[in-house]
């Protein structure tokens, strides 16, 4: 399989070489018991989508656009984002930057999904890491509750618990007739993304998920997105203040300017 630069890593000197098939990663963010927890009810569901959606339906397209800070080691970075989520599962995200501009693409999810990262030469790479497959975009966790999906109740930490709840969102993935139960339980961790709602109005407060580092495969990389400033834009609850952490480190600062819903 292809080895290629994932598109969220390559600015911060890291790659990935978890293509979708080869399990040997083991991660620590979904734990068994989260993962084959307690289904979600379609109530509950729905409650979340309505908080994002008064009337309960998803746009076809939702892009936003804003201004962003990028911090990559000793390089800190200003310029423009504009992401793109579909509710037929495909996403976009083009980052124009002083020199670290690069953008991805993921089509359609159909079982499967194809994906391709443009990194700051213009050179174009076919992803074929779990990356590819996640649930739902990182800065879009409102599809989450499409048909998309499935989900299960999380388990969360008392310091946090209060007022909170996590759901797992896994992809329906297509695998390998010749995949074990453990095989498929590997893969649902690496694609698996974690969103934390606020218990009252049902909005995301966070989300989570993990990337594999390259020099460390067995100690995987955690992303966590923090969604603030809410208020409605062309008939939905969207967040105007998006910020990316990995490792507890801020990486990325958006502040929303125009938000799009056709």
């Amino acid at each position: 399989m292809n080895r290629v630069v994932p598109r969220i890593l390559s600015s911060l000197g890291w790659t990935s070489l978890r293509p979708i098939f080869a399990l040997l990663i083991t991660l620590s963010c979904f734990s068994d018991q989260q993962l084959r927890g307690q289904q979600v009810s379609p109530t509950l569901l729905q409650q979340i989508l309505q908080a994002f959606s008064p009337t309960g339906k998803l746009p076809n397209k939702l892009v936003l656009s804003g201004t962003a800070e990028w911090h990559a080691g000793s390089t800190d970075e200003h310029g423009t984002v504009q992401l793109t989520s579909a509710a037929d599962g495909s996403a976009s995200e083009t980052w124009t930057l002083a020199t670290q501009s690069h953008s991805s693409t993921q089509s359609a999810f159909q079982g499967v999904r194809a994906c391709v990262y443009t990194d700051s030469h213009g050179q174009q790479h076919i992803v074929t890491d779990l990356s590819c497959m996640w649930a739902t975009p990182w800065f879009s966790p409102w599809f989450a509750t499409s048909n998309l999906a499935n989900a299960t109740l999380g388990t969360l930490p008392a310091d946090i618990a209060a007022g909170s709840q996590r759901i797992n969102y896994l992809p329906n993935l297509s695998v390998d007739s010749s995949s074990s139960p453990a095989d498929l339980l590997t893969t649902q961790r690496g694609t698996a993304v974690s969103v934390l709602y606020d218990a009252l109005s049902g909005l995301p407060k966070a989300l989570e998920y993990e990337e594999a580092h390259d020099s460390e495969p067995a100690h995987d990389l955690l992303f966590r997105v923090v969604f603030s400033d809410y208020s409605p834009e062309s008939g939905f609850i969207v967040p105007h203040h998006i910020q990316r952490y990995v490792q507890r480190t801020l990486q990325s600062d958006i502040h929303i300017t125009s938000v799009t819903a056709e």
